[in-house]
């Protein structure tokens, strides 16, 4: 069971409230523990470092959107993912697999068994394999993903969104879980990340407006936990329960965007409002969260960027990002900035940003367009994702490694199979 962006910390807190008796149970039957998530901390590119067990430089994927030579949008789908799966892997086995809105799965992939694809899928009629799976779905009142542009227009009605969503998802994998074969088996809870985006201002403060729907949600989650629990109880069958990257509150946005324009290392032609009108003679720009790149010329259409000047500007740049501080406590902002090469390995690393900054908790890293836009402002959004703050739990066992890393999940699922982890997973069962 993946439950996206909850936090080691939250489940603690939670526990310590009483509202998740549930999970609180379980807790003297397994290991519970902190877990290092990936950079960028992006659900995309954290779940399939999960399924793939291994990093972005060699499965492909650095965030939702990537961009083409000419500075379009491309959106990222599973068809994009270098690597193999663990859905894969465990099909050619011979294993049977269930796998229920997980990051990553769309368009689904043929495989031995069962695949409801993400969030990105457009309608009901093309998110599964295979496609006869469409009436379960909608037999089952089954949501895709709550838009989370509704909570700019309408919070209250945003969160009775999540509630039914989860509902739906809930009633689909109940059903699955008992009808159907099956030898792995997950499902992800895509509502808890939505609700810690908008609403995880409300966890410490009992008067706020959301303050006890913030905490119900949560035992909503639990007394999914206990009808799964249940089914499972009584058989042979391991549990892992995960999450991809932990919340913190935002202090702050930063668009880095700007702070490019501010030292007259990107630039923008009047009345332009996308990537692709930027100025030919720009020497940088950023796409989300963090991930900057140098206008390369042979790379870039337009690019302006020679090979002999490229390490110069990105160490310029580095030490830009590092510099900056918080007006009101002089503290920074950025935690580190790395060249791709200095954290990621593989075939894929040209595919990365040129350099990755990864903020400071509190400090969420946007990537706007406008010109005269503001470096450092605030948003409806409460929520950011944070590096450390993830959770593993695994019933039964005892972990063996720390720190536990995402990369280190899709192994630890083929020792639970009992199964040998290819040579070429990166990661390691923290159960060795």
């Amino acid at each position: 069971m993946a439950l996206d962006g909850v936090p080691y910390s939250l489940l603690q807190q939670a526990v310590e409230r009483h509202c998740m008796p549930n999970f609180q149970r379980l807790l003297s039957q397994g290991s519970f523990s902190r877990m290092n998530s990936v950079v960028p901390v992006v659900s995309s590119v954290a779940w399939v470092t999960f399924s793939t067990g291994v990093n972005p430089g060699e499965h492909g994927i650095f965030g939702f959107v990537e961009r083409d030579p000419n500075l379009n949008y491309v959106i990222l789908t599973s068809k994009h993912i270098q690597a193999k799966t663990l859905w894969r892997r465990l099909s050619e086995q011979g294993k049977r697999v269930i796998a229920i809105n997980v990051p990553g799965t769309y368009p689904p992939e043929p495989i031995n068994g069962i695949i409801i694809g993400d969030f990105l899928c457009p309608s009901l009629d093309k998110v599964a394999y295979p496609r006869e799976m469409e009436l379960h779905l909608r037999e089952a009142g089954y949501v895709i993903d709550v838009d989370p542009q509704l909570a700019y227009r309408d919070r209250d009605l945003f969160l009775q969104e999540l509630f039914r969503a989860l509902k739906g998802r809930e009633r689909l994998a109940s059903q699955l879980i008992e009808t159907e074969d099956w030898d792995f088996f997950m499902l992800h809870i895509m509502e808890t990340d939505r609700l810690n985006h908008f609403f995880i201002d409300s966890k410490d403060d009992p008067a706020h407006v959301f303050h006890q729907k913030f905490w119900d949600f949560y035992a909503k989650v639990d007394h999914l936990i206990g009808d799964f629990e249940a089914v499972i109880s009584d058989k042979n069958i391991e549990l892992m329960m995960l999450s991809d990257h932990g919340f913190c509150r935002i202090e702050s946005e930063i668009d880095v965007n700007s702070v490019l324009m501010e030292h007259g290392y990107l630039s923008f032609p009047s009345g332009a409002r996308q990537l692709k009108e930027m100025s030919t003679a720009s020497i940088a720009y950023s796409l989300p969260p963090g991930r900057i790149y140098l206008n390369r010329a042979g790379r870039e259409a337009h690019g302006a960027v020679n090979i002999v000047d490229q390490t110069r500007h990105l160490q310029e740049i580095r030490e830009i990002l590092l510099g900056l501080k918080d007006s009101k406590t002089g503290k920074s902002l950025v935690q580190n900035a790395w060249l791709s090469r200095e954290i990621y390995d593989g075939h894929f690393i040209g595919r990365g940003p040129d350099l990755i900054a990864h903020p400071e908790d509190g400090y969420d890293l946007k990537s706007g367009f406008k010109r005269n836009a503001t470096p450092f402002q605030r948003g409806l959004l409460s929520g950011m994702h944070t590096y450390g703050d993830a959770f593993l739990y695994i019933r039964g066992h005892s972990l063996q490694q720390s720190p536990i890393s995402i990369k280190d999940m899709a192994p630890a699922a083929m020792d639970l199979m009992r199964l040998e982890i290819p040579l070429e997973l990166e990661g390691k069962s923290p159960l060795r």
